[in-house]
């Protein structure tokens, strides 16, 4: 009986765990401008197309366009690749207008994602908290 307890929780373990890492939906986006304590609110649409993500930030009327490449921590391993639904992790270059940049974030857990962005040429990171809606 012991044994059968502790594999259904095993298993329960790892269907939530994969159910929460899928990038894929629509978050609500708080962030920091990088050297300033300047905020902003924003939304932002992760979707799976193909082996890459799209990643669209609306961000007080200006939206930035970006495509991401899958991240996974898998058996002690960090796995780089194509978009799956187990990622974690997600590593993003966007555009907008004349400037680009990039972005990592990860999974945190309970809808939440974080992570740091850096715009083409800077020098100071600005951060990042995505929450499912």
């Amino acid at each position: 009986m012991r044994i059968a307890i502790v594999s259904v929780f095993a298993w329960f373990c790892m269907f939530v765990s994969t159910a929460f890492a899928d990038p894929v939906g629509t978050y609500r986006v708080d962030g920091t401008n990088p050297g300033t304590s300047t905020k902003y609110v924003g939304t932002v649409v992760v979707q799976r197309t193909g082996e890459t993500y799209s990643v669209v930030w609306t961000v007080a009327g200006a939206q930035f366009v970006g495509t991401a490449l899958g991240v996974a921590a898998q058996n002690g391993k960090t796995l780089l690749g194509p978009a799956h639904p187990s990622d974690n992790g997600l590593t993003i270059a966007y555009v907008s207008g004349g400037s680009f940049g990039l972005a990592i974030m990860s999974e945190e857990g309970n809808g939440r994602w974080a992570g740091y962005w850096a715009a083409g040429g800077g020098t100071q990171l600005g951060t990042e908290i995505w929450t499912r809606q």
